[in-house]
């Protein structure tokens, strides 16, 4: 019946936070990530200073000097043979916690600052709220310059119902329309860098065989679409689109309108992108219709729609067009990236990333060659920086340059 089976959490009464002995537990499952351990620990001091919390560590097979290094921050260890779940191994962490709050953390990630989790509780924020997230800025490329950011909550006041579902890209289950606390924190997380493919396939062929066991089990679960959607994306853009409209057949299936069902849309959108597809015009234009789109979300689609353009040669006052939609929407974003970022449903790195504004600035450089605006297209080049873009990209920037004048020409190779 779609009920995931966890252990009812214990009850406590005799500790001073609603008979819990600490006002946070913040629990880490960890198995061998001894590069990251000291820094995912080291970031937590701040808040474990400020807040009377405990460091529960959840060990699912470490063998690498991982919990020797957490027991020298002082945490408390418990074992727990993996068994291909991580929500196992986090609900076993919020049933062994002491704390009133739980905080999930993964042993590959680490908190820029935790501020506002400190202000959250110092200042009484929490007795307003029962869950609470925080961003997860999940990096694709090893030197940083290319993330997406989205809020996972991952913070709940525990109850005997606190739980965690799904074996891998799992999530806290809470009660639809609840109300959940937005942190401006967030925590940098390099699990998804792409610099590595052969690393990247074994990590997604792990993952779908995980995700696949969650979708036979519930096949009604939109979450688990969405994921195996979202895996098969990066590398089988074609295999990804089938499965985005099995979730939204679903969805209308079962007449639903959550979270996840706006996700299947816009991400079904960057697949079309990333196949080249001439249908992600139709589909993006019944999209934009969408009232309750945020900034980020509009300037992705705005700048998908501009660079597949100018791929394909599209008519250059669409190309045009377009270019100052996403433009003007980075303009706005960057004036409060804080206020905008909070709903976004889409990559949020597209208004900030040197990676788009290099393309956005070949783009157009294309395009002036083209026009034989060779003024505009000197006045592109300084914008522009190969060393960071894609290999197609990159010859689309010199088969233009080989139609310059020579003066152009020699500028333009000076990119090399």
């Amino acid at each position: 019946n779609g009920n995931w089976k966890f252990s009812p959490n214990p009850v406590y009464t005799s500790g001073k936070y609603h008979g819990r002995s600490y006002q946070l537990t913040i629990g880490i499952p960890v198995s061998n990530q001894i590069s990251t351990i000291h820094k995912c620990l080291q970031h937590l001091q701040d808040l474990r200073n400020a807040i009377d919390c405990e460091l529960l560590i959840i060990n699912t097979g470490s063998s690498d000097g991982t919990i020797e290094a957490a027991m020298q921050y002082g945490a408390r260890v418990i074992d727990f043979p993996w068994c291909n779940n991580m929500s196992a191994a986090r609900n076993m962490g919020i049933y062994h916690a002491l704390g009133e709050w739980y905080l999930s953390l993964d042993d590959d990630e680490w908190f820029e600052s935790t501020n506002s989790i400190i202000h959250f509780f110092q200042n009484g924020i929490y007795k307003q709220y029962d869950y609470a997230a925080y961003i997860q800025r999940n990096y694709t490329r090893n030197d940083g310059l290319q993330f997406h950011d989205h809020y996972t909550v991952r913070m709940g006041r525990i109850t005997p119902s606190l739980h965690f579902e799904g074996r891998i890209h799992d999530a806290m289950c809470f009660p639809r329309l609840t109300k959940v606390y937005y942190h401006t924190d967030y925590v940098h997380h390099y699990g998804f860098c792409h610099d590595d493919i052969k690393k990247v396939e074994e990590k997604s062929k792990r993952n779908l065989s995980l995700l696949l066991y969650d979708y036979y089990e519930y096949p009604l679960c939109i979450r688990y679409i969405l994921q195996i959607a979202n895996e098969l994306a990066t590398y089988h853009p074609d295999a990804a689109v089938a499965w985005f409209y099995l979730g939204l057949s679903t969805c209308k299936l079962l007449n639903d309108s959550t979270y996840e069902s706006q996700l299947l849309t816009s991400h079904l959108l960057l697949a079309l992108y990333r196949m080249e597809s001439e249908d992600l015009y139709p589909l993006s234009e019944s999209y934009l219709k969408n009232k309750e789109l945020s900034i980020a979300d509009l300037a992705c689609i705005h700048f998908c729609r501009f660079d597949l353009a100018a791929h394909l040669e599209y008519d250059t006052k669409f190309i045009l067009s377009e270019a100052k939609a996403y433009h003007s929407l980075c303009d706005t974003f960057l004036s409060n990236p804080s206020k905008y970022q909070r709903f976004s449903l889409l990559s949020l790195d597209v208004c900030r990333s040197p990676i788009y504004k290099s393309v956005y600035y070949i783009n157009l450089f294309v395009i002036s060659i083209r026009e034989q605006d060779y003024q505009s297209a000197n006045n592109y080049l300084p914008f522009i920086q190969l060393d960071i873009v894609s290999y197609p990209t990159i010859q689309r920037f010199f088969r233009a340059l080989l139609q310059a004048p020579s003066s152009l020409l020699s500028k333009g190779c000076q990119k090399l």
